[in-house]
Parts: C-alpha cells; structure tokens; sequence
C-alpha cells in the first residue's frame, strides 16, 4: 500500500512538471489606451491699443477730479521730454547762426533740423529765422488742454485704439481708423500711433511746421521777444483753424486751461532769442 501511494505521488509530480514545462508563457494582456483629456484654450481677448502702451484705463476711473488728475499727470511727462528734446535743438541752432562755415556733424544736424521742420537747406540768415520761428517748445498747458479735449479724457475711440490723442489724420488707406462720421467721397483717418508719446510728437510737430499755425508760432516769438511767458491761453489764439469750430473751439480750449489751472505748468520767460 506505501508503494503505491509512493508511486502516486511520484506520477502527479511527473504530470504537473511536464504541464508546466510545455505551457507556453502568460500572454500579454496590451495596456488599454489612455487618450489624453483635450483642453480647450482658454480665449483671451487680444489686448487693445492702449493696454499695451501701459495707458491707464482713464473711463475706469469714475472719480472725475481723480480721472483729470491721472490724466494730466500721464500726459505731462510726454509733453514736457519733447519740449526738452526741442530746446535742446534749439540752442544748437542759436550757437550755430551766427557761423558761415559749418563742420561735417554740423551740416548733418541742419539737414536734420531741416528735414524735420519742412525747411530749405539754404542755412543763410533767414533760414536760422525761420527755424528758429519753428523749432521751439510749446506750452504744456495747451497740449494738455488739447489732449483732454480731443480725446475725451482719453476715453475715445481713437485714443484707446490708435493712441492718437489730438485728432491727427492721415490720409493714405489703412494709415488710420476710419470716423464712423466721415462724410460721403472723403478719404482721411484719424492716424494711429505705437505709442501715446508718438502722438504727442507728431503734435507738437503739426503745429510748429503747418502753415495754418504761422500764426501761433509769431505769437509764440513776439512772447519771447517780449520776456513774457508763453502761456497756453496767449498761443490758443492761433489755433483758429485747427478745427472745424474755429473761435468756439479756441474758446472752449482756454476755457480748459484756466478751469483746470492748467497755466501752472507753463514755464518762465527765456531770452534764448535769435
């Protein structure tokens, strides 16, 4: 009877060893594919105009003392390095007009004057008249004014999307935005800008080089002839045609001044004079 049980135990052994031997391996059971979640993009609104000039958002600001007070004080700064930046043009011109010779760098910075202001290239006496007649500061209180008044305390169109703060046009295709106004067979936008300190370049540029604002520029001289200041509102004179309003608009521009004592900000008399 042991033998037997012995030979049993012998031959399942046998058996199991041999099954094991002769299966093949587990088969390999592939890995469920996983497809990634999609995530939708989240749409962003593209940035206007003035968000990407790093313009505060002056119809945000509900305040209106502290929206002209935000207003004033982001705008003055522009106003006041261009001023600098002319004046810094203009004494070069006045050490440089009484000469009748002029050296390589000197030509190059006439031709620049010259350009810039819409001028000859004579360099004779009267031409250091005439640049000097253009090539000069304004006051800050009339650009400010300006400013306001053109762009809506910065809230138009045409600020917030163009950077143009004093209604500049242009008048080739696609320079500009287009008025929702414009009438029927006219062809001028209002010129957009990179920058709100382009804006207030070209300005400054408009009326010290338009023929339509000799006028201003005598009044500006006379001032300096006379040791006076050269105030906003004494310039806003000159500004008859610089919109369609003529003298109401003059009106309207020193009313802004002297309502938001603007004239503080005008500088002192100079005797920097030809």
């Amino acid at each position: 009877m042991r033998k037997f049980v012995a030979a049993l135990i012998v031959l399942f052994l046998v058996v199991g060893f041999a099954v094991l031997f002769t299966q093949g391996p587990d088969p390999v059971i592939p890995a469920k594919k996983v497809e990634p979640e999609v995530v939708k993009p989240v749409e962003v609104a593209p940035k206007q105009a003035w968000e990407l000039a790093g313009v505060p958002d002056f119809p945000a600001i509900g305040d209106v003392r502290l929206k002209k007070k935000t207003f004033f004080n982001y705008i003055l700064p522009l106003v006041t390095q261009e001023n600098t930046r002319i004046l810094s043009q203009r004494e070069q011109l006045l050490s440089l007009s009484g000469k009748g010779t002029f050296s390589e760098n000197e030509q190059a910075l006439l031709n620049a004057v010259a350009k810039e202001y819409r001028l000859k290239t004579s360099f004779d006496e009267k031409w250091f008249q005439e640049a000097l007649l253009r090539v000069d500061a304004l006051p800050p209180s009339l650009a400010l004014a300006q400013a306001a008044n053109e762009s809506g305390w910065g809230g138009s169109r045409f600020a917030r999307e163009g950077n143009n703060y004093f209604g500049q046009w242009c008048f080739s295709k696609g320079c500009g935005l287009v008025p929702g106004s414009r009438t029927s067979g006219m062809n001028h936008e209002v010129q957009k800008f990179d920058d709100v300190g382009e804006s207030v370049r070209a300005y400054i540029r408009n009326l010290n080089t338009h023929a339509q604002y000799a006028s201003l520029r005598e009044l500006r001289a006379n001032a300096r002839d006379s040791q006076m200041t050269v105030s906003g509102a004494y310039l806003a004179q000159g500004l008859g045609k610089y919109s369609e309003r003529g003298g109401e608009y003059v009106d309207e521009i020193v009313r802004m001044i002297n309502g938001n004592n603007l004239q503080r900000h005008d500088s002192q008399p100079t005797t920097a004079k030809l």
